[in-house]
């Protein structure tokens, strides 16, 4: 079998377009080993030329290079051999230059160095047989045309033949005059327009599409008498007001010694699907840029935010030098000295989530957290009555003080302005029972007010980046963000169940200390 392959690789050309010699020889000597033919350039020029003169099965090559970047050398394959695929093999590894290639039409992207080789054997691989596919649906494709065309014209006497071969079809095949008259359709076509076959054959072929398609279609009449092949999207009328998007491949042929227009109209419902998808899955890629440079700017705030509260620690030493020890003073200095130190474990936070790092989990009174939160929330919650139930039995946790206040702050001051009239903020903690009422090993922590509530549109956003029910001015948009990272960050869950006019709930479940451990 392995001799079988490596006979079929023989026939396989691939070139190596990379500017560091020893890399560049590497790759293509393991190639060879594994039984490719391999081709060399060391830049995006001299490549750019082996493409044109060799035409080479597949490309690999790396983006910064003199003379002529991979970049312009993808944008140059792009117009002149959009079928020949393009593997880049990059140190840069930036999620732009990832973006920009596969918008060029790069079918992989490998990240230098390659420590481990058979990485880049399973990408020449896959895309190899990706090629292959692609160049036999082609061939498939055309295949399939060609019959049709072929075959349409030879069994047009032979009518059982030809309404076999006719009905069969998986795409709408509608034969017309050069006016537009309806001769025949099969049943594919019949499906799509929800009409009997009687009533289609007494229609032109402007009656089976859309208004807005009316004019597109009368141009394709004048390029289709002129003998043009013309492939275009439209949209299908369907029965009950109901619209299909199709592709429509239309020629001229001649039948019964008569010009007549055979259009074969695809269903391409589910590629807008794709298509739509991949344009979701763009904005993604840049909501996620803009997060990252939201993460460089926090990081930078965070360094300078942290220099501030260093100046302040500063001056609390000396105002504890200056009072009396046992003073009701050094009480407050104490609760100051705290809030430094929470904004400290919030600067670090933020730089361990910027620089992706590893918090440090310890084991937390989650109790403790709690109670320190509500003493936190009272002097800015005046108007709200806060409360604390706390139920569990067992209520220890793995996880960052600091992180599970930020999580019960936000979602208190959240509560408070929810509430502006005044109204309830209660915390109840419990241990989850399982249905054989033994502890599942998690704490449920409810966060409820009674304030205007959300509606369902509403809940579908509010962990979104950005998206604030409040003004600019009063909120960000990141707050119920940073609680989600926390919650996920800690091996917990968050649900949310709210009632416009009645309030909202958070119910967020954490692991025991014991049973993370384990």
């Amino acid at each position: 079998m392995l001799s079988g392959v490596i006979e079929e690789r023989k026939n396989v050309r691939i070139l190596t377009i990379e500017d560091e010699d020893l890399l560049r020889e590497y790759v293509c000597d393991y190639l060879e080993d594994i039984g490719f033919v391999t081709l060399q350039a060391d830049n995006g020029r001299r490549g750019l030329e082996l493409i044109r003169s060799e035409t080479p099965d597949l490309v690999l090559t790396d983006l910064r290079m003199p003379e002529m970047n991979g970049l312009d050398v993808l944008a140059a394959m792009q117009k002149e051999f959009p079928e020949m695929p393009v593997v880049v093999i990059s140190g840069t590894g930036t999620l732009n230059d990832v973006v920009q290639t596969m918008k060029l039409g790069a079918w992989d992207y490998i990240l230098k160095p390659i420590h481990d080789y058979s990485i880049l054997e399973l990408s020449v691989k896959r895309v190899l047989e990706r090629k292959h596919l692609l160049e036999e649906n082609k061939r498939y494709r055309k295949h399939l045309e060609d019959e049709v065309a072929i075959r349409t014209q030879d069994l047009v006497k032979s009518n059982l033949k030809f309404k076999t071969l006719f009905n069969l079809a998986a795409d709408a095949i509608i034969i017309h005059d050069p006016q537009g008259n309806i001769i025949d359709t099969n049943q594919k076509a019949i499906q799509y327009s929800g009409r009997k076959q009687e009533q289609i054959l007494k229609s032109t072929i402007f009656d089976l599409f859309t208004e807005s398609e009316q004019d597109v279609l009368r141009k394709y009449l004048i390029d289709l008498k002129q003998g043009k092949h013309i492939l275009f999207e439209s949209s299908l009328k369907s029965g009950d007001s109901a619209v299909i998007p199709v592709e429509v491949s239309a020629s001229l042929i001649t039948m019964d010694q008569a010009p007549q227009i055979l259009a074969v109209a695809r269903n391409i419902t589910e590629r807008k699907k794709a298509e739509e998808e991949r344009r979701e899955l763009e904005k993604q890629i840049v909501a996620a840029q803009k997060m990252e440079l939201l993460g460089l700017l926090a990081s930078g705030v965070a360094h300078d935010f942290n220099n501030v509260l260093s100046a302040l620690t500063g001056y609390t030493v000396i105002l504890r030098s200056k009072m009396q020890q046992g003073s009701a003073e050094e009480e407050y200095l104490k609760k100051i000295n705290d809030i430094i130190a929470m904004g400290q474990n919030m600067a670090r936070r933020i730089t361990t989530f910027v620089r992706k790092g590893k918090d440090e989990l310890k084991m937390v009174d989650l109790h403790k957290v709690l109670c320190d939160t509500e003493s936190m929330l009272l002097p800015i919650c005046r108007k709200i009555n806060i409360e604390l139930q706390l139920q569990a039995a067992d209520y220890h946790v793995v996880g960052d003080e600091t992180q599970l206040q930020n999580i019960f702050l936000n979602l208190g001051i959240n509560a408070r302005d929810a509430m502006p009239q005044g109204g309830t903020l209660r915390f109840t903690t419990a241990n989850i029972a399982g249905s054989n009422g033994k502890n599942t090993g998690e704490i449920c922590v409810e966060v409820h007010d009674t304030g205007i509530g959300m509606d369902q549109q509403t809940l579908a956003k509010i962990f979104d980046p950005f998206f604030s029910t409040k003004d600019g001015v009063k909120g960000t948009g990141l707050g119920l963000t940073s609680v989600l990272y926390c919650i996920k960050n800690l091996h917990g869950k968050i649900d949310v169940q709210s009632t416009p006019g009645k309030g909202t709930s958070f119910q967020i479940r954490f692991p025991l200390h014991g049973e993370l451990s384990n």
